[in-house]
């Protein structure tokens, strides 16, 4: 489990503070569904409110793979406020090592929102089986995997048999991801209980590793078939594809 803070700085007796509060929490609310070495939270936004304590706007239990926000909500934000025990104003830059701060959060979301987010995470970053794997029959080109390629950031390994202009082959991706991404922004997503979202496509890298040998790395975020439909695309395509690896 790792704690972030972010806009505005922060000591290091205050994190250990303020981790040392949420941490059971995280154990007994999250934990149990999920693998606790795949979260982090991340806490933000630093405000006063109305009887003058400092709290965070926003606290978001994240599950790393998927970036699924788990204690934000569309209505509410789960805030977390903190005084002192002397009744003065602690700031997140003060050392607080002899401070006695006592911490609370307000609008924590309920039970069935947190189970209902965290069995969305589960079924769309289970490891897949034998059978959900690539089936590689529907391809006329060679495909590799390369261990689990079930990865927010997939590299996908392009060798061609002819030579190929990079940019001209990282336009064609580029347009495949922009038509997947068109496809899953018309989904209604409005239905939380419906696990097939497909999620969007954020960006991607190149580089020309060798000769006729290209590597294109994804920032695929929830997009499940996003490689998948980068494969039919290309499958389709006019390039001569000797070998395709998936990592």
């Amino acid at each position: 489990m790792k704690i972030v803070i972010y806009e505005g700085k922060y000591s290091e007796s205050f994190l250990e503070k303020v981790e040392s509060f949420l941490a059971p929490i995280i154990r007994s609310e999250v934990v149990p569904y999920v693998k606790e070495s795949l979260l982090f939270v991340r806490v933000s936004i630093p405000k006063i409110d109305k009887n003058g304590f400092m709290y965070f706007g926003i606290i978001d239990v994240m599950v790393a793979k998927a970036s699924l926000s788990i204690w934000s909500t569309e209505v509410t934000e789960a805030e977390l406020h903190w005084r002192s025990s002397d009744g003065s104003i602690v700031l997140a830059s003060d050392d607080v090592t002899d401070k006695e701060i006592s911490f609370w959060i307000e609008n924590m979301p309920s039970q069935e929102r947190l189970q209902q987010v965290v069995e969305r995470n589960e079924y769309m970053w289970k490891r897949p089986t034998k059978e959900a794997t690539i089936d590689k029959k529907l391809y006329r080109f060679k495909i590799r995997e390369m261990g689990w390629f079930g990865s927010s950031f997939p590299d996908i390994g392009i060798k061609i048999k002819t030579p190929v202009n990079i940019e001209i082959l990282a336009e064609f991706i580029g347009n495949a991801i922009e038509s997947y991404n068109q496809k899953s922004l018309l989904k209604d997503d409005s239905d939380e209980s419906d696990m097939t979202n497909l999620g969007l496509i954020h960006n991607f890298s190149y580089e020309k590793k060798k000769k006729n040998v290209y590597l294109f790395t994804l920032d695929m975020g929830s997009a499940l078939d996003g490689v998948d439909a980068i494969l039919q695309a290309l499958n389709k395509s006019d390039f001569e594809i000797e070998l395709i690896t998936l990592e």
